[in-house]
């Protein structure tokens, strides 16, 4: 499982490099050569103007894109900067609300470890935006007796959790349980259908 979660974790490194290198370079370079028409047609003008906007939308996808995959912020600024980033980027995008709290001034956790909190956390979320329909989702973040606490809940419709299992389905739920196994901790989730989805999670630092 190790195995494959490195291999997985340098792809998608490998990926988000080249979206932001190569695609962002491109996109570059078709908004100059854009910017230097010269037409003095109206229609023709308003067409470069809507195209422009385009490759602006398309540029940032990429750069959404890129930070998801690899968010250099986790590397530069530690976990918990980049949860509060990646939390406040959504809050201000989405219908959803998203109330962080982070209880822990400071975290010192192998580089390692932190990618993989941080992709449960982010799985997590993925989950409640694709699937849930929820309108508010709770995070708290804090440390008791040397074990890192990440309980998150939302109001949307939850689900049946014994079924998901049951017939292989949820491979957000299984990437989640296999990354906290991973690291030792243990996943405690609450969940029926109606009645929103807990995880508490705890995982030993």
């Amino acid at each position: 499982m190790m195995a494959e979660v490195t291999i997985l974790e340098n792809e998608r490194r490998r990926i988000a490099f080249d979206l932001h290198d190569d695609f962002g370079a491109l996109l570059s370079s078709i908004k100059i050569n854009l910017q230097n028409l010269n037409t003095t047609d109206t229609e023709d003008e308003k067409i470069i103007h809507k195209t422009d906007l385009y490759i602006d939308s398309a540029m940032e996808k990429i750069r959404e894109i890129s930070r998801n995959l690899m968010p250099q912020i986790l590397h530069d600024k530690g976990l918990l900067i980049a949860l509060e980033t990646y939390t406040e980027t959504l809050d201000k995008k989405d219908s959803l609300h998203i109330n962080y709290k982070c209880s822990v001034p400071e975290l010192v956790v192998e580089k390692e470890r932190e990618i993989h909190i941080y992709r449960v956390i982010q799985e997590i979320i993925n989950n409640v935006l694709k699937h849930a329909k929820a309108k508010l989702i709770d995070i708290t973040i804090e440390v008791k007796k040397n074990n890192l606490l990440v309980d998150i809940k939302d109001d949307g419709i939850g689900f049946n959790q014994e079924l998901i299992i049951k017939n292989n389905k949820g491979l957000g739920l299984h990437n989640v349980l296999g990354r906290v196994d991973l690291l030792k901790g243990a996943v405690y989730l609450t969940t029926s259908p109606g009645h929103g989805t807990r995880y508490l999670i705890e995982i030993p630092i």
